[in-house]
């Protein structure tokens, strides 16, 4: 059977490292951050490659008519704390760029070669995240499931897989 997934001390980790360690990372300063409000209050500021993840949100960052004021905090009324923790854990997961293998790494010009390194690369990344969504999803107890649906589904979450 499935542990509570809200109360582990694994759940509470990854909430800090999504919300306070990502924040003073390299990647937060050199991209469009937008910060939005939980149904409960709590604030998050969260990546243009997530948002971009969420259809009912990605219009902030791709059409400046639509963005925020400096300052300005979305509010998501339907999708409290627990819930938008965990939908920003999955999204951050699948939003992370594919990092392609370089000549220099291969130290080869072979075109065969190169190509074979960067199909193995996309496989890899691939078996990766079939294994982080089994895990991710193996961790929700099914009283947890409906809710954290019902917060993707208000989000329109869409995940594509990595292209070829």
């Amino acid at each position: 059977m499935a542990s509570d997934s809200t109360s582990s001390p694994e759940f509470e980790r990854s909430r800090m490292r999504i919300v306070s360690d990502s924040t003073s990372s390299p990647e937060f300063e050199n991209s469009k951050v937008v910060v939005v409000r939980s149904s409960d209050g709590v604030q998050f500021s969260i990546l243009e490659r997530v948002i971009l993840m969420m259809n009912s949100l990605k219009h902030v960052v791709q059409h400046p008519a639509f963005a925020p004021a400096a300052g300005e905090v979305i509010p998501l009324e339907n999708v409290d704390q627990k819930n938008l923790i965990l939908v920003l854990k999955y999204c951050d997961h699948h939003s992370r760029p594919h990092n392609p293998i370089s000549r220099k790494k291969l130290k080869t010009s072979d075109p065969l070669a190169l190509r074979n390194a960067e199909m193995e690369s996309i496989k890899l990344k691939q078996d990766k995240l079939k294994k982080f969504d089994y895990e991710f999803f193996n961790n929700i107890t099914p009283y947890h499931l409906f809710p954290l649906l019902c917060a993707a589904n208000d989000l329109q979450i869409t995940v594509n897989p990595p292209s070829l």
